[in-house]
């Protein structure tokens, strides 16, 4: 397994690489220094608490709180990438078709043949309005290293759903 601090080289590797892309088509963020560097910093210390409580056997969610736009989606799928690279998995819940193209298709770009989405466009007959983008290893598709990103998790009558798509993923 690899260790805390292999885990944030990576992510800053990946941040770098992720910000460079990002630049390159216009964006004025900078992801490595200031505000979003913060955030990225807590955001990627607090996936590791989670990877170390899933290690441990300890169950507990953890929380990244920051305002709307502070760059908390964009620094878990930074991890993702980091902890794929590092022989980790990830997966994403998110409640938009095309935002799960979107994540998928700038994952795939920094992982390529290691990511896969799954929305109700891939089940027509599927009543879920949530979407999973996993993140593997290559090896491993959907044995998580202890931590589930959402995005503006679903509404109540839609979690036994999104429980049921995680479990079904994990099976695989």
């Amino acid at each position: 397994m690899f260790t805390k601090e292999a885990f944030l080289d990576e992510c800053r590797r990946v941040a770098a690489e992720m910000n460079a892309k990002r630049k390159a088509e216009g964006s004025p963020v900078d992801l490595t220094c200031g505000y979003y560097a913060d955030v990225g910093a807590s955001a990627w210390a607090t996936i590791w608490q989670a990877i170390e409580d899933k290690r441990n056997n300890i169950p507990v969610m953890r929380v990244v709180a920051a305002p709307a736009g502070s760059g908390k989606t964009t620094h878990a799928q930074i991890a993702a990438v980091a902890l794929a690279r590092l022989g980790g998995t990830a997966l994403f819940v998110v409640n938009q078709i095309d935002k799960a193209d979107r994540v998928y298709q700038e994952l795939a770009a920094l992982l390529p043949g290691q990511v896969a989405v799954w929305t109700r466009e891939h089940d027509p007959a599927q009543k879920v309005t949530v979407s999973v983008i996993s993140v593997f290893d290559g090896l491993a598709c959907a044995l998580f290293d202890g931590w589930i990103g959402v995005d503006r998790f679903p509404h109540t009558t839609e979690h036994a759903a999104v429980l049921a798509a995680v479990k079904d993923a994990a099976r695989r």
